[in-house]
């Protein structure tokens, strides 16, 4: 059951659409980061990383980030509102 969705064909039709989204946005990430290193060779900014290599980076950092989150969240003797 999805909140403010009816149940049956329109709970079809919104994961769906769902799906295409995230899709969708993450095929223009992937995209984004990847010709990173070409856009910034057209301006003439010395970029020394292949495609691969900025994505591995940047997902690396974005997984360290969403640990650290974690840890700080869930650190014992703190008390959360």
């Amino acid at each position: 059951m999805i909140f403010g969705v009816e149940p049956g064909e329109a709970t079809a039709d919104h994961l769906d659409r769902v799906v295409f989204l995230t899709t969708v946005i993450g095929a223009i990430y992937l995209t984004a980061v990847s010709l990173m290193p070409e856009a910034f060779g057209a301006f003439g900014v010395p970029f020394y990383f292949s495609g691969g290599a900025a994505l591995i980076m940047v997902c690396t950092v974005l997984d360290i980030r969403t640990q650290v989150r974690e840890l700080s969240l869930n650190k014992p003797g703190v008390k959360r509102q």
